[in-house]
């Protein structure tokens, strides 16, 4: 008619000149799982190679500070947790966790100075703790942005030099760098 409208059964222009929204490839349950295995468990296989050959001049500052940290968590005593200036808590629980299991299944204690056959098992926590973060990082990515996305973030992350020689580390950057990034990631969803 005269007063603009669209006969009834008619389509409207504006339903028909609609933006369609963006996709985001939402992947199935069973795809996302997979990358995210296969994206922890290749960057975990390519952190393994050569894990104890290399020791910083940080790491056995960070080997007895999480030890210390962890005995103090075992007495109770939370006032001992307190290790120096640095608030590295996550690294701390994962580095001194894999040496009390090592002391726990050899029966040998970590002494000072020496860090000695502890160095694999302070490091392994990380890696690991690294590479689960990396699978993680890949599944959020793939929730955001499709399973390609995904893939590629996966393999990046677990294929990057600098990333993977600070996650063969017993020290906070790679443990950091992965919790920064998948805050991120959990906020963009």
């Amino acid at each position: 008619g005269l007063s603009g409208e669209a006969p009834r059964g008619a389509k409207s222009d504006v339903a028909e000149h609609r933006v369609p929204r963006a996709s985001t490839g939402r992947a199935p349950l069973r795809a996302l799982i997979a990358l995210g295995v296969l994206a922890a468990s290749s960057a975990f296989a390519l952190r393994l190679y050569g894990l104890g050959d290399i020791l910083t001049v940080d790491e056995p500052q960070w080997v007895f500070r999480s030890h210390s940290f962890y005995r103090a968590l075992e007495r109770g005593d939370l006032g001992g947790t307190f290790q120096g200036t640095h608030p590295g808590v996550v690294p701390m629980v994962l580095i001194g966790g894999g040496i009390r299991l090592q002391e726990l299944a050899t029966g040998s204690t970590l002494q000072s100075p020496h860090v000695g056959s502890f160095r694999v098992a302070a490091k392994l926590s990380i890696a690991l703790a690294v590479s689960i973060g990396v699978g993680l990082a890949a599944v959020l990515t793939a929730c955001l942005w499709g399973l390609w996305a995904g893939f590629g973030t996966g393999a990046l992350l677990a294929l990057n030099p600098q990333f993977l020689g600070h996650a063969q580390l017993a020290h906070v950057d790679a443990v950091l760098s992965i919790l920064m990034l998948l805050s991120v990631l959990s906020l963009a969803l």
